[in-house]
């Protein structure tokens, strides 16, 4: 089944499993079933459900992301630096998930003229910050005004960018 994406299952690609999983969450909204739905995926990194192992990523790419890249071009056991896997990850992520489900609600008629997107709200986040683990800088995305509560195409940056220090003991860059 593919109701984990830690496990090998059904779905070879997680474009297809988001894809499913939205096309089930968008039509419970749409017909009133729920008006909540919520994702927890631990897999975006990959194409592939079946590669996550504590040694295919967690270690060698979580926790060697913030490695120099000089570090890495010495001691690193792959030619991409995890950093730039971690981006790929979130780049996955981003297309195949979020920007799925944002398309899906976008094409559903509220009835009034707008769509479910227009009144509803989508977000997107994780559990890394600028370091694996760490809750400093966390992105947080919307899409969706919730019928115009919310002003949309603005970024806000509300990281405390005076504290002494962050993550690990280490000076804040300002």
């Amino acid at each position: 089944t593919a109701s984990s994406m830690n496990k090998p299952g059904a779905y070879s690609n997680l474009a297809e499993w988001h894809q499913d999983y939205n096309a089930v969450f968008a039509a419970a909204i749409a017909c009133g079933a729920s008006r909540i739905a919520t994702v927890y995926v631990n897999n975006t990194f990959h194409d592939s459900s079946s590669f996550f192992e504590d040694s295919q990523w967690h270690e060698p790419v979580a926790h060697r992301a913030e490695w120099t890249r000089e570090r890495w071009a010495s001691q690193g056991n792959a030619p991409e630096h995890p950093q730039d896997t971690l981006v790929r990850s979130k780049k996955n992520f981003y297309r195949d998930g979020f920007v799925d489900m944002i398309e899906r609600l976008d094409a559903i008629d509220a009835g009034d003229g707008s769509s479910l997107l227009d009144k509803g709200l989508v977000m997107w986040t994780q559990e890394n910050g600028s370091q694996t683990h760490m809750s400093d800088g966390i992105p947080v995305v919307t899409a969706g005004s919730v019928s115009g509560y919310f002003n949309t195409g603005y970024y806000f940056d509300l990281r405390n960018r005076s504290a002494s220090s962050i993550s690990r003991g280490r000076k804040a860059d300002n």
